[in-house]
């Protein structure tokens, strides 16, 4: 018995409010799956002064341990081409929304299907529409896999220093927080007073998330091969040290 199952009621008052604003899409079952297909249609600019007015066609996966993990999206009209950048390879469509971490805690902020479309999937599908026509990304072209997670770290806990990011994501899984202890980061201030903020923001995304994107990152800083990818970051404008 899936999540949407054991909990009908909350699952019909949030595809009910779904089909308010996206009146195309519909639920089914494969299996003990839940998925939901159909057209989305928006009308956006997020802030690019750029305003799009597109549709595409979507399935929409729930995975068994929803809303633990987050669905996944797949564009099934053929409007993505195969050398999208933001499409996992291999995936017959898949897109990639960003990494694990960080939709999760996107996600957090309100844990309901019309969430996951509004500030997920449409950003995702406004930022390929954006490429297809501008032939470049809206809001900077983040890497995949390891240097697309520490650029995500690097942003929430705004430095560059792989040796400090692990530090502070050690203290995350390890429930270890001391508020009034000296951050780690060396501002002088306390935990309370500096990281605390983000360390609390991550305590709020299932702890299997954190803890194996700390390993990618532990084995990247072991080899020694940031070093190249932190230069690259800084000379893209990625990030600003």
């Amino acid at each position: 018995m899936n999540y949407f199952e054991e909990n009908i009621d909350l699952y019909l008052e949030q595809f009910k409010e779904l089909r308010k604003h996206y009146p195309n899409l519909r639920d089914q079952m494969k299996s003990e799956d839940l998925f939901l297909k159909g057209e989305v249609c928006f009308n956006k600019d997020f802030d690019t002064g750029f305003w799009i007015d597109d549709c595409y066609l979507v399935e929409i996966g729930f995975p068994p341990d929803y809303p633990d993990s987050i669905p996944y999206v797949k564009e099934i009209g053929g409007k993505v081409e195969s050398n999208y950048p933001h499409v996992f390879p291999n995936s017959d469509q898949t897109l990639c929304l960003g990494t694990n971490t960080e939709v999760y805690q996107r996600f957090n902020e309100r844990k309901t299907i019309l969430n996951f479309v509004d500030d997920l999937l449409i950003p995702a599908l406004y930022a390929h529409a954006y490429w297809k026509r501008k032939g470049k990304m809206p809001w900077g072209d983040r890497p995949h896999g390891i240097p697309g997670m520490f650029l995500f770290y690097a942003e929430l806990f705004k430095t560059i220093d792989i040796k400090l990011i692990l530090t502070l994501l050690r203290i995350v899984i390890d429930g270890n927080y001391q508020g009034d202890s000296q951050c780690p980061c060396r501002s002088k201030k306390t935990l309370n007073e500096c990281h605390g903020e983000k360390i609390y923001s991550l305590w709020q995304i299932p702890y299997n998330h954190v803890e194996i994107e700390y390993l990618y990152l532990g084995i990247w800083a072991y080899k020694g091969s940031y070093g190249a990818h932190i230069k690259k970051l800084l000379s893209a404008g990625l990030f600003v040290a």
